[in-house]
Order: C-alpha cells, then structure tokens, then sequence
C-alpha cells in the first residue's frame, strides 16, 4: 500500500494550529525570521567522496521513498537574502548503494518578504531513495550558504498498524495527540525488535530501543517538540509505523 506524503525537508518549525501569526502557514507563504531555516558557514568532508571539502546537508528519510515534484524556499531573512544559495547539485542513494547525481540546479535568491512563496525546485522523477544530499555551489555573494524549506512529493510505502503482515504484528499507539508520555501496545510474541522514533525529516529523534515484544511499554515523549512522527517498530524481515503527534496546551 502506498501514500502520497509531503517530506519537509527543512530546519525550520512545522506549521501547527497551536501556532498563530507566522506567514509560513498561509498559502505556502514562508516568514523571514533568520532562524527558521538551515544556514552553513564553514566546509566539511561531503559523505560522498566526489564533493569533498564542501557545504552540504544529508537527509536520512527513514526508509526508502519514491521521490518526485519538489518546491523550494530559499533563505529568507530580512538584508541577508544574499546568503541564500543560488546553484546546488543534489545527489541521492539508498543503504549498500553508490550515490548517483540527480543534477545540478539554479535557483532565484528570495524577496525577503513575508508574501515570498517559494519557486519550482527538483523533479526527482520517481527515483528511489533514502538519503538525499544537497550540496551549495555558489549563492548570492554572502558569507554563509542557506536554504529556507524543501518540500518534495514521494510515495511511501506503508503498513497499516491494524494490517496483519508477514509475521502477524499488530500495535496501537495513544493517546495521540500525546504530551509526555506515549503507550505502545503489542502482542506478547517474544521476538526482538527495535523502535525508532522519527521526525518528519526522517531524522531519529529519540534513541533506538532493542527490546522482546511485550504487551505494552510506555515512551518518554517529553523531550520532543510540539509537531508529527513516526514510531517504527523494525525487524530484520520487517518494518512497521504508525504516525502520532506531540501537542500541549
């Protein structure tokens, strides 16, 4: 079964009711505070070898998604617009394999305007990835490097927690919305199994857990920002999750 889902690729906050007055939330809209996105001033070693010292950024998007149409917001900040990055080449891969370059794209530097609604970004074409990297070639003649918000569109392969699949695990999760504390039911089966916890950058969030299967354990959440993410229970033969959100009032 598959869905079509939208990956922020992003470090800026995720939109939620709770929060009012941001022009982020309204018709793509993005705001221009200098801390809602990512900003890079220094080189480092590029996890692939073929871009060496350089400015980048990789994503583990969890599990392999089937990437395709994306939008793009670049920085955004009020007189630093400059920073933004005019030229990236994106590179992408899954696990064992070799990264293969998607291409190499030009994007317009931001209006610094709280109405900037971003421009087209990459079309992946429907490639298959787990990782993307994103690597700055040049910008608008700042010091540093930045980028606002990424959106791509990707289908991603899901497994209903009330499926019964190859190996007949069901597991709920509640309450959702949690606040602190998050119950994981199970069914007591006494395989091994991990639990990852992410969020929807397909980054963990959370420490992984190697545990037995037991009919419920409760999960610490009140560490984790107020937003969506995904719990997973994984095995070597299998891979389930469930989505849940943080809220408080």
């Amino acid at each position: 079964m598959t869905r079509v889902v939208i990956i922020l690729i992003t470090c800026c906050l995720i939109c939620l009711q709770a929060i009012e007055g941001s022009a982020q939330c309204d018709l793509d809209r993005h705001n221009t505070s200098p801390h809602t996105g990512w900003l890079s001033c220094d080189v480092s070693s590029s996890p692939n070898k073929d871009r060496g010292e350089s400015i980048w950024i990789e994503y583990d998007l969890g599990v392999p998604h089937v990437l395709n149409e994306s939008w793009i917001w670049n920085y955004n900040a009020v007189s630093r617009v400059d920073q933004g990055i005019t030229e990236l080449v994106i590179d992408y891969r899954s696990d064992g394999e070799a990264w293969t370059e998607l291409g190499i794209y030009t994007i317009d530097l931001s209006s610094g305007s709280s109405l900037y609604a971003g421009t087209e970004g990459p079309d992946f074409g429907g490639v298959t990835a787990q990782y993307v990297l994103l690597t700055a070639l040049d910008n608008g003649g700042g010091a540093c490097y930045g980028l606002a918000e990424w959106k791509i569109e990707a289908e991603v392969p899901v497994i209903s927690a009330l499926d019964e699949v190859k190996g007949e695990v069901y597991f709920d999760l509640y309450p959702s919305p949690a606040s602190d504390r998050l119950n994981l039911v199970l069914p007591n089966d006494g395989r091994e199994y991990t639990v990852e916890v992410r969020d929807l950058l397909g980054q963990r969030v959370l420490p992984s857990a190697q545990s037995t299967l037991a009919d419920s354990q409760s999960i610490d959440v009140s560490t984790l920002v107020e937003g969506v993410y995904s719990l997973c229970i994984v095995r070597p033969d299998a891979r389930y999750c469930h989505k849940f959100s943080v809220f408080r009032e």
